[in-house]
């Protein structure tokens, strides 16, 4: 089975590394590295406890390691934030993995920090995957991450959409990827 890995709050104050390195050191997970975020998809026969404790082993810091399979993902993206509507200027899709079990959530959408002036919105919830719009309007960003673990008060980490679908166009049959010396796979036709 194949998995999703985020790791949360890495490669910000002070907690850096390399993921492309990590993925390499790595190899019998069969990790492949997408941006500098910690974000990878595991295809190995690894359980997802086994990934968190290889994952840990090999970091120079404790952080919160998230691990879905990639289903929970694909069902996710299947939901369209916009509702069928043409997005607003500056919208961004966006998905937050929970750490934890999410409660049950109140009526969507829910609209953060006002409907008329939304910067975050939250359209969907799949299993512990939360998705929604986000937009600047200000001179700081209100992050998604930050409005979804204080609604739902839980520990959780935000990945833009295109994040999401690049991880997915890696899953495919194997050999169908290109493979890079960096660590990162790369989808058949977009080899540099």
């Amino acid at each position: 089975m194949a998995f999703v890995v985020l790791l949360r709050g890495v490669n910000v104050g002070g907690k850096t590394f390399r993921p492309a390195e990590l993925a390499r050191k790595l190899t019998r997970l069969k990790l492949s590295s997408v941006g500098a975020a910690g974000t990878f998809l595991a295809r190995g026969t690894a359980s997802d406890e086994e990934i968190r404790r290889a994952i840990s082993a090999e970091l120079p810091f404790e952080t919160e390691i998230i691990v879905v399979p990639v289903k929970a993902v694909e069902q996710a993206l299947r939901v369209d934030p916009l509702g069928g509507r043409a997005p607003d200027a500056g919208a961004r899709r966006f998905l937050t993995v929970a750490a934890s079990r999410l409660p049950k959530p109140p009526r969507l959408p829910l609209w953060f920090p006002e409907k008329t002036k939304w910067e975050v919105v939250i359209t969907a919830i799949r299993g512990p995957i939360v998705a929604g719009l986000n937009r600047r309007l200000g001179e700081r960003l209100l992050y998604p991450n930050a409005v979804v673990e204080k609604q739902f008060s839980v520990r959780s980490t935000t990945r833009w959409w295109e994040t999401f679908q690049a991880l997915l166009a890696l899953v495919e049959p194997e050999g169908s990827a290109s493979p890079r010396s960096d660590g990162h796979r790369v989808p058949p036709g977009r080899e540099s």
